[in-house]
């Protein structure tokens, strides 16, 4: 089986291309791992937040979370 140097070159275009696509994605998924993270940290620290406000009252998060919220 005999290539052309035409088809070589195609299909290292083609490699080439397949590579710079496989990069953006790899990119790309590395932004979503961050961002994750960072939504993560956001909602720990809202949790503290509740917690510290109602650590004080007399209301428990067992209140909110027994309510029937068919309402809303």
């Amino acid at each position: 089986m005999s290539i052309t140097l035409e088809e070589l070159v195609r299909r290292i275009e083609k490699l080439g291309s397949e590579i710079e696509t496989l990069k953006k994605k790899q990119r790309k998924r590395k932004v979503d791992k961050k961002k994750r993270k960072e939504a993560g940290e956001a909602i720990l620290r809202l949790g503290e937040q509740i917690g510290a406000r109602l650590k004080g009252s007399n209301i428990a998060l067992s209140d909110f979370a027994l309510q029937d919220h068919s309402e809303w």
